[in-house]
């Protein structure tokens, strides 16, 4: 039986299209150098879809690696974190409905990909607590949230592939908190490739 290897995405979700056509040509070298030992192992994609780096990924493997797999962690629930998409971007500024249009077609292309629609990994998230909580407190749950995915995905990956500004501020959940996590665990089995932008 193949090992299986799991490769986790972090990133900055505001990206230029000068920054996308660089990080691209980056993940396919990374990916076609990982991907040679594809007999002794099976590579599976963790990517929550978020706007920005995670996409950008997901559409280099759909596009290039038949092999390797897709799983998509989520931080909350669907429609909540599907509410998210799209805000706060000042360089991408794509449309909350544009962006919801972009995650479902990818998930469906996944899902073909995969030849599977199991592609979901769920967090744990109470949902009826969120909704029961005003806009501050929500605020303060999503956060929370996104420190738990980036803790599964620090747990999880044998390499993590980050892609981000360092000279960013370090929000709870963010790229540069969970690469200085991922970097306390770090020894010969788990891998970091930073692409700084």
């Amino acid at each position: 039986m193949k090992k299986m290897i799991y490769i986790g995405i972090t990133g900055n979700r505001d990206i230029s299209n000068k920054q996308s056509t660089f990080i691209k040509k980056n993940i396919e070298h990374f990916l076609k150098k990982s991907s040679e030992n594809k007999n002794l192992e099976e590579i599976i994609i963790l990517t929550p879809l978020a706007d920005g780096v995670d996409r950008i990924i997901a559409d280099v493997v759909l596009d290039s690696f038949s092999d390797m797999k897709i799983l998509v962690p989520l931080p909350f629930s669907e429609e909540i974190y599907k509410n998210s998409f799209g805000k706060g971007l000042k360089i991408n500024n794509i449309s909350q409905a544009e962006s919801i249009r972009e995650y479902e077609d990818l998930l469906e292309k996944i899902k073909k990909h995969n030849k599977c629609d199991d592609i979901y990994i769920n967090l744990e998230f109470d949902k009826e607590n969120y909704l029961n909580q005003n806009i501050d407190e929500q605020r303060k749950i999503r956060n929370e949230q996104y420190a738990l995915l980036g803790e599964y995905l620090i747990e999880k990956s044998d390499i993590l592939i980050a892609v981000y500004d360092k000279n960013r501020e370090i929000k709870k959940g963010g790229t540069i908190e969970i690469v200085n996590k991922f970097n306390l665990k770090m020894n010969q089995n788990k891998k970091l490739f930073e692409i700084n932008i």
